[in-house]
């Protein structure tokens, strides 16, 4: 369990969004000095941030939500979770609104953040209509075809 703990305290330092270790061992000293970590995500990538009724109430659930969980109990803080658009987090990260992001998020240079070691290697696929399984068979078959992706992922 301490190894747990250990490695996500590493994941949280990266995740901060500081331009360098200094200041991000900093970041974490003000975090701590709060009584509340302020997380961000976009709480529509099931299982590892969406909304679910939960007693009741929608909630945000998830395997990356049970880790800032985790962060915030183990820190004794309470956790505040925002929900905002897939290509906001990072300008909100940046800005100082947020403490910290969690969510399907690949690192790429052009995204000016600090990111943890990648925990899940994600594989993709595509939905196609049953009646276009015969004319869809490879990456090629695709040219020409409009396809949806979330603005701001990896995918787009």
């Amino acid at each position: 369990m301490k190894k747990v703990y250990v490695l996500l305290l590493v994941a949280l330092l990266v995740l901060v969004g500081c331009s360098n270790d200094e200041t991000a061992k900093d970041e974490i000293v003000s975090i701590l000095g709060k009584d509340q970590l302020v997380m961000a995500t976009s709480a529509d990538y099931p299982p590892y941030e969406f909304i679910q009724e939960v007693n009741g109430k929608q909630k945000i659930v998830g395997f990356d939500i049970f880790m800032a969980e985790y962060i915030a109990e183990q820190w004794g803080v309470d956790l505040v979770i925002q929900d905002v658009k897939f290509e906001a987090l990072l300008t909100g990260l940046e800005t100082g609104m947020y403490d910290m992001v969690i969510a399907g998020m690949t690192p790429s240079p052009e995204r000016k953040a600090n990111f943890s070691d990648i925990y899940y290697n994600a594989t993709h696929g595509v939905v196609i209509r049953k009646d276009s399984i015969d004319e869809i068979k490879t990456k090629e078959d695709l040219d020409g075809k409009h396809i949806g992706a979330q603005l701001g992922s990896i995918q787009e």
